[in-house]
């Protein structure tokens, strides 16, 4: 399987890091957004957004606790919400003329009690995970093309 990644993705990827995204090697410490894709052989990408805060006192405890609860139920959106991806998948679609579409949406909460900054109590991750369908353009010859 070859991948081509054309100069456009490439800006775009450098935009998000200046943005504060960064690669994911490990959960992220408070502050960053962790941003992951995983192009498969059909062209679809899995992606992952995890934003990491820090939890200081007994009383952010509870306010992150309950902002979980409602965003795990969809209720409530972070900077790096899913209607961003929704729009950027319609626009994408019309550009390539590709159906494309963001299914299997899931939103996970974490709460680690032990970080590895001990300046602070605990770090609360929330992440929202789904697949992007037709993500990349799949050649003849296997080779995947993002950006198209």
């Amino acid at each position: 399987m070859r991948y081509r990644v054309p100069l456009l993705l490439c800006a775009l990827l450098l935009c998000a890091v200046g943005l504060g995204v960064q690669p994911v090697a490990a959960d992220p410490q408070p502050g960053e957004t962790h941003l992951d894709v995983q192009l498969q052989d059909d062209g679809d990408a899995e992606w992952s957004v995890t934003v990491a805060l820090a939890i200081d006192d007994e009383g952010e405890r509870e306010d992150f606790e309950a902002f979980a609860t409602r965003f795990e139920a969809g209720n409530d959106e972070i900077g790096l919400g899913l209607s961003v991806f929704e729009r950027a998948a319609d626009e994408a679609a019309a550009e390539t003329g590709r159906e494309m579409e963001i299914r299997s949406v899931r939103r996970e909460t974490e709460l680690i009690e032990e970080p590895e900054d001990p300046t602070i109590e605990a770090r609360g991750l929330l992440r929202i995970t789904f697949v992007w369908d037709s993500f990349a353009r799949v050649e003849a010859d296997d080779t995947l093309v993002v950006g198209d």
